[in-house]
């Protein structure tokens, strides 16, 4: 009892530190990413936890395996150079023991793998789209600063305000730019507000009092319109956003279809226990030489 409670120590305390150690690495690329997405106004910086959590949920299936595997290859190593098992095998025990109580470990992992690997990442996968569409989309209105020139719709509208209230709702000396072919049609106003239609939950900017130029750049046959109040839509909504993809399909979906992509998933979420235990196993036996 004593041995197997000091090698779980040692395989827990080395899994541990190289897990950390994997997951800074993986996780620092996206950080600046998304701090960078945040900075453009791409991005609300109060989505960004959010999605750093969730994105670790997702990596955990491809994290786990190789941290196991470095950790007990690590932790035995450690323990056959300061001869703990050459101690252990003179005490009567011998590979066997630790095949046996390293397989226990490998097999609790495996379950674990399991169920984050058939349910818990998909489930990431799509709360990560939701989060990040809808992120997206709030940064659209977080993102407008006075004196500041705002783009919507990949670049197709730009949006200027000299002035804007505290709630971000009501704007005064509007400007904006909209782009669609070869047509490129200007519109100001005095004032404007942002407005979200219900139901389709696009979104609006309502001008008031002002006037819109349609036309053609390079050519003088401009169509002036005064205007008390116009409407433009800056955002298509959309009630579903999440974003449907294979990864991010539930399991019971994927059994029994005949897709081969679906078939590939599957078998890509059945490989994390399997690689988990099978690892572990190969860890154990390289030690041994």
């Amino acid at each position: 009892m004593i041995l197997r409670r000091y090698l779980f120590r040692e395989i827990a305390i080395t899994f541990t530190g190289v897990f950390l150690l994997l997951l800074l690495i993986f996780l620092s690329g996206r950080v600046v990413d998304y701090l960078a997405q945040a900075a453009a106004g791409k991005l609300a910086v109060s989505a960004i936890l959010s999605l750093l959590t969730l994105l670790v949920l997702t990596t955990l299936p491809l994290l786990v395996p190789l941290c196991l595997f470095v950790a007990i290859l690590l932790a035995l190593g450690r323990m056959q150079r300061d001869n703990e098992l050459i101690a252990m095998a003179g005490a009567g025990v011998g590979g066997g023991y630790l095949h046996q109580n390293i397989t226990n470990v490998a097999l609790l992992f495996a379950v674990l793998m399991a169920v984050c690997s058939l349910f818990l990442d998909p489930w990431a996968t799509r709360e990560m789209k939701e989060l990040e569409a809808k992120a997206k989309e709030e940064s659209d209105i977080t993102g407008i600063t006075p004196g500041r020139f705002k783009e919507f719709s990949a670049g197709d509208r730009v949006l200027f305000v000299k002035e804007l209230s505290a709630d971000k709702q009501r704007m005064q000396e509007v400007f904006l730019q909209i782009r669609k072919g070869n047509d490129l049609g200007v519109l100001a106003a005095d004032s404007a507000g942002l407005m979200t239609e219900e139901g389709t939950e696009s979104r609006f900017v309502v001008f008031r009092s002002g006037s819109r130029y349609q036309g053609v750049p390079g050519r003088a046959d401009y169509e002036i319109t005064h205007y008390e109040q116009f409407g433009v839509r800056i955002d298509q909504g959309d009630n579903e956003r999440a974003i449907e993809s294979t990864k991010a399909m539930p399991t019971e979906r994927l059994w029994g279809s005949d897709d081969a992509t679906h078939v590939a998933e599957l078998q890509w979420r059945l490989s994390a226990p399997i690689l988990t235990l099978l690892l572990s196993v190969f860890a154990v036996a390289l030690d041994s030489k």
